[in-house]
């Protein structure tokens, strides 16, 4: 990629000066040199060589824009632009402006040639390592994407249509991470009976969806699979998560994994439910917000933790929600307390809320009273509504 240094001043010797002490390290460095006699003239430049240009070299008094209104200017248009100014005379105002515009040095006019080197090098390495940083932190989000595109690929779920229940998912990991700790599916057993299951993983990015990756290739084929026809047993499947977890990532102690699994039976309007250290089942039915918890170890503590299951009555019109705790621990500090929870969860769905799905409006709703932009963790909500 070519290099360039701008060089700006009013004064041509100024100029001719600064190439010639330059020029055989320029040379050495295959780096050449533009010049401006204004700032005009320089703006104009760099509008046509920003790409290659890294470093402005400026005087401080020329007509008509003086050299700090110019490397403010180059600072807004151009921030990945190295500049250093030169000068003759001590002017505070103009050369705080100068450091407003973040300028790499300041140096005062006659100069000295082996200074001005050193400061010029200088100035290119930080030029070179900002470069590079910025290239290692593309390749890195271009990854985060692709493993969040992968993940989102990982979790589609499809549901087979029924009159009888209506199911909704909602999943936001972190904006900065595009994947993340929280896990979900929602399985058929057959017809009418369907397998819920709901976890987060301690922590943020690819190690946590990685993590969940290992979950989803395990949890159907290894255990699901073999017992979809017959009796399921949620509390069961814990059990046997629970000991996987503790052979497979033993050398792991850092990972904690929170998890719920439940089977809803829509012939016996029922759903029963086992958990492991994750947040209760709620219940919206008549205006009311249910609640319904049971205490289990979270996954990887104990290998020989047991789990037991709690059944629950349903209703039709009934919507049992499950969820992360990312959506009510909504900043680091800051928890949803249950009454603004459950307000959140029975305003009625009026006006372009009814364009949304319910987990997305509770999502929204949440954001809105908590006046955030962003949660601080990554969410997931499953609705599920009985008509």
């Amino acid at each position: 990629m070519e290099r360039k240094i701008l060089l700006v001043d009013d004064e041509k010797n100024v100029v001719r000066a600064l190439k010639r002490e330059l020029m055989d390290w320029a040379i050495s460095e295959d780096i050449t040199f533009l010049s401006a006699e204004s700032g005009d003239e320089a703006l104009e430049i760099l509008e046509k060589n920003h790409d290659s240009i890294i470093l402005i070299i400026s005087d401080l008094r020329m007509p008509i824009m003086k050299g700090s209104d110019l490397l403010l200017k180059v600072n807004e248009l151009y921030p990945e632009i190295m500049s250093i100014l030169l000068t003759g005379f001590s002017e505070p105002r103009e050369i705080m402006k100068a450091i407003k515009a973040g300028i790499f040095s300041y140096i005062l006019k006659p100069w000295d040639a082996e200074y001005l080197a050193t400061e010029i090098k200088k100035a290119i390495q930080v030029h070179d390592l900002k470069r590079e940083n910025e290239l290692y932190q593309k390749r890195v989000r271009e990854d985060l994407m692709m493993a969040g595109e992968l993940q989102r690929r990982l979790f589609s779920v499809k549901i087979h249509r029924s009159e009888k229940v209506q199911f909704d998912v909602t999943y936001k990991p972190l904006s900065d991470f595009f994947c993340g700790g929280d896990y979900y599916d929602i399985i058929s057993l057959d017809k009418n009976r369907y397998l819920v299951l709901i976890g987060d993983v301690v922590g943020h990015g690819v190690k946590a969806a990685f993590i969940t990756a290992v979950l989803k290739a395990m949890i159907y084929h290894e255990y699901v699979m073999d017992r979809k026809k017959g009796h399921f047993s949620p509390a069961d499947f814990l059990s046997w998560l629970n000991g996987r977890i503790c052979e497979d990532f033993s050398h792991f102690p850092d990972i904690l994994i929170t998890f719920a699994a439940g089977v809803l039976d829509l012939d016996k309007d029922s759903f029963i439910f086992s958990n492991a250290g994750h947040n209760p089942v709620y219940i919206l039915r008549d205006g009311k917000v249910l609640k319904s918890g049971i205490d289990g170890p979270a996954l990887g503590f104990l290998e020989q933790a047991r789990y037991n299951d709690m059944k629950l009555s349903l209703q039709r019109n009934d919507r049992l929600l499950l969820f992360t705790d990312g959506i009510i621990e909504v900043s680091n500090s800051r928890t949803l307390e249950d009454k603004v929870w459950g307000k959140i969860l029975l305003d009625p769905v009026e006006g372009p809320e009814k364009q949304e799905t319910f987990s997305r409006t509770i999502i929204k709703r949440v954001k809105n009273v908590a006046e955030i932009n962003d949660f601080s963790d990554d969410v997931t909500l499953i609705s599920i509504f009985l008509p």
